[in-house]
């Protein structure tokens, strides 16, 4: 992970972590270089299990409604988008013989790790052979959206600046363009500040985990709805009865061991999957991803002027959907730097369209992504 997070920084996300950590882990089973059985004698998957459920419940807590209303144009934009490039990707890829693996990857293209996780569990009690596309899609997200996604922030910000659109940004107060100021204002815990310690947060999401868990297997999961979703309804709940705070999992600074865990359930799969197996899961990961970025294409070709957005704006906006946070936010960040911008524009536009990015992809990201593929699993 370390080796990966320095190629990934290099590469200006282009190559992400979990694909640089991908490869040296096929290459390294592959080769007999790494033995298969040191992902279990390190004992990670178990802290991966953890990690997933608390993820899925700190983004739960992160979860904001408001922010959602107030973009009503650009989540109903986003959402139309992602269903038409989903039927194309479903029509190109039945017509190859591919329907299964279009089901498959809807969800992780568009999710984190712990999508991808949710859809390779599951994809073990139904087809095992293929329970590490879901990883695999996750691997090569950044590799088919960053790029498109500079470009297109890039040519956005000079529009924005040759017009009056970054005028109109520098003359509105920045909460009330953000339409709610609950997402980064600290809000209500159970201990005062002073005592929120590391121990503090990480207790609480345990013991919503396990609430998740009674709930899961009391109701929910009689009724065919994922864990996952119940963990982020428990999350928002949590947050919103003031038993938790907004982000709890960064401020409880285990943020990188969990994502060691977390990472680690690619590994373990990765290591049971053969040679030949992977092999057979090239050609549909291709083909789902060149009708991933033809499609995003075409999507935004038909629908940008619809909805008064330019062509680069609305590029930015889905790609961006594809990539996730922090990741995006980070490209973001670094792009606008090494821009020739005057500091109060750049300020002013990271101000603005950091918090759009924030609300879009919680909302795609980690959200629909998980209901998407809660769904799109009944149909294989």
């Amino acid at each position: 992970m370390a080796i990966s997070g320095v190629v990934s920084l290099k590469s200006r996300q282009v190559l992400s972590l979990q694909l640089v950590m991908g490869l040296i882990l096929i290459i390294g089973f592959t080769m007999k270089w790494l033995p298969t059985e040191m992902v279990p004698m390190s004992k990670l998957v178990g802290i991966g299990v953890i990690a997933f459920n608390v993820l899925l419940i700190h983004t739960g807590t992160m979860i904001d409604l408001k922010l959602f209303i107030n973009q009503k144009t650009l989540i109903t934009f986003i959402g139309l988008s992602l269903l038409i490039k989903g039927i194309i990707n479903l029509c190109v890829m039945s017509l190859l013989g591919l329907k299964s693996f279009a089901l498959i990857g809807m969800g992780p293209l568009m999710g984190g790790g712990a999508t991808a996780a949710i859809a390779s569990n599951m994809l073990i009690k139904v087809n095992p052979e293929w329970s590490l596309f879901p990883w695999l899609v996750f691997m090569v997200q950044s590799l088919i959206s960053v790029p498109f996604f500079i470009w297109s922030l890039k040519r956005d910000v000079r529009q924005k600046k040759d017009s009056e659109s970054l005028n109109q940004l520098l003359n509105q107060p920045l909460n009330q363009s953000l339409g709610s100021k609950s997402f980064i204002q600290a809000d209500r815990g159970l201990l005062n500040s002073e005592y929120r310690s590391t121990a503090y947060y990480l207790g609480l999401l345990m013991m919503l985990s396990l609430a998740n868990q009674f709930v899961f297997g009391g109701l929910t999961g009689k009724l065919g709805i994922h864990i996952g979703v119940t963990a982020l309804l428990v999350g928002f709940i949590a947050q919103k009865i003031g038993v938790i705070e907004k982000n709890p999992l960064l401020k409880s600074d285990a943020m990188g061991l969990l994502m060691i865990g977390l990472m680690s359930l690619m590994a373990m799969t990765i290591s049971m999957t053969n040679l030949s197996g992977l092999m057979a899961l090239m050609y549909p990961l291709v083909i789902l991803s060149v009708t991933s970025v033809g499609g995003t294409f075409l999507v935004v070709r038909l629908l940008h002027s619809k909805f008064n957005y330019s062509f680069e704006y609305s590029l930015m906006v889905l790609t961006s959907c594809y990539i996730g946070m922090p990741i995006v936010n980070q490209i973001m960040m670094k792009t606008l730097d090494q821009m020739a911008l005057k500091e109060l524009d750049k300020e002013q536009y990271k101000g603005t369209q950091r918090m759009l990015f924030i609300r879009t992809n919680l909302l795609v990201y980690s959200v629909g992504s998980i209901l998407v593929m809660n769904i799109l699993m009944f149909f294989l």
